[in-house]
């Protein structure tokens, strides 16, 4: 249980250090919104950080997306 819970712990971090390669959602109902960083997704839910604020995280269902932007360059 502890390889596990450093795992995931180590896993988050690599993704927090490295922002900028992840990629974006944006949402169907907020239009102009600044968009979100997808951290994980599990079956039909996703794991967003606000890209504005960084201190937003919000679990959305996939059909709540509009589209997702690739980052990778």
């Amino acid at each position: 249980i502890v390889f596990v819970a450093l795992t995931t712990c180590f896993s988050a971090q690599i993704k927090l250090n490295n922002l900028e390669q992840l990629p974006m959602a944006k949402l169907k109902k907020k239009k102009n919104s600044t968009g979100w960083y997808i951290l994980d997704a599990s079956q039909d839910k996703l794991i967003l950080l606000k890209h504005d604020s960084k201190k937003v995280i919000r679990i959305a269902k996939l059909e709540e997306i509009d589209r997702i932007i690739s980052n990778k360059k």
